[in-house]
């Protein structure tokens, strides 16, 4: 995994814990910059499991649309993929095409987002990947974190 200071900020926090598939809450607390205790705690009280998965996105979405905060940020779902278009495809079913994280970087150089690729969620800071996720990854879901 590559360690930005805000994410080995974090792994150490998480020492502690006996952890795994916790992709969810690491990412949590890196975008809201909070500690890892507390994101841990928030997740559980939602539901999540220790050493299991969590659909954070679909979470955070649901927090969105009620107009709530976390911890003084605002989630909003930002439209990711696309439909191409039928003169653009060779079959005339509708292909839903995913950008490259290396797309998303470049679409959104500022600003605090959770990223979803299938099955793993990671954070990024002003265009900094708290990951080790190569730039070609096809993102699913995007959440940005704006100041409440």
């Amino acid at each position: 995994m590559m360690y930005t200071d805000q994410l080995q900020k974090v792994m150490t926090e998480r020492e502690g814990y006996t952890e795994f598939n916790d992709c969810t809450v690491v990412a949590l607390s890196v975008a809201l910059e909070i500690p890892y205790s507390v994101a841990h705690r928030m997740l559980a009280d939602q539901g999540r499991q220790e050493r299991k998965g969590f659909n954070l996105i679909s979470w955070l979405e649901n927090v969105a649309r009620a107009g709530r905060t976390l911890c003084g940020y605002k989630p909003t779902a930002v439209k990711c993929g696309k439909i191409q278009s039928a003169a653009t495809r060779q079959f005339p079913w509708s292909v839903y095409t995913y950008p490259t994280l290396a797309r998303v970087r470049r679409d959104f150089p500022k600003g605090r987002f959770i990223v979803r690729k299938k099955r793993h969620v990671f954070a990024m800071t002003d265009g900094e990947v708290h990951d080790n996720i190569g730039p070609r990854t096809r993102i699913t879901n995007l959440v940005l974190f704006e100041r409440a």
